[in-house]
């Protein structure tokens, strides 16, 4: 299971739990991954694999409650790699993220139902609950690859991070499998 999702966001509500980025369910239900941000602002990864018992897998200790900023946030997933650490990776503003208050990461070859074939959501949950409130822009999954943060964004001459043009061939643009 390997995939990048990455995209740029600006928060309108920063005191409510939100999903921001990607939420998937397995075509059985019960089986959900969700990238979210929490009520106090932590971003978390957070999912069930039975439908009754949620965990949370990952949450950053550093908080993103700034409603003027734009933030370029990526998740990377390859549970093929032999490390766990390596495993999941998060960055925000080309910065990875290495600072967990929870930090379980997946087993080696974990299936997170996160891939080309099921239907994915982006800004609530596949239920329809924790609706996203603010700006989306740049919104991209790339299936089957574990891309560096350069793939989307650079530093300027202000060593500020802003997006870059980003150049991937249509077959690794997978758009239809999302839902708005």
């Amino acid at each position: 299971n390997r995939w990048t999702y990455s995209c740029w966001i600006k928060r309108g509500d920063v005191v409510s739990a939100m999903t921001v980025g990607l939420s998937t369910q397995a075509a059985s239900y019960g089986q959900e991954a969700n990238l979210e941000f929490n009520a106090g602002g932590n971003l978390l990864a957070y999912g069930s694999s039975n439908g009754t018992s949620w965990t949370t897998f990952l949450q950053s200790t550093q908080v993103f409650k700034d409603p003027s900023a734009w933030y370029h946030l990526m998740a990377v997933l390859d549970t093929d790699q032999a490390s766990s650490d390596d495993r999941w990776k998060w960055y925000v503003n080309g910065t990875q993220i290495t600072s967990f208050s929870t930090n379980t990461r997946s087993s080696q070859g974990t299936n997170h139902y996160t891939n080309s074939a099921q239907s994915h959501t982006i800004g609530s949950r596949s239920n329809g609950i924790l609706k996203f409130d603010g700006y989306m822009a740049d919104v991209y999954f790339i299936d089957g690859q574990a891309l560096l943060p350069t793939a989307f964004g650079r530093y300027n001459e202000q060593e500020v991070w802003v997006p870059r043009e980003v150049d991937f061939t249509p077959a690794e643009m997978r758009y239809s499998d999302f839902v708005f």
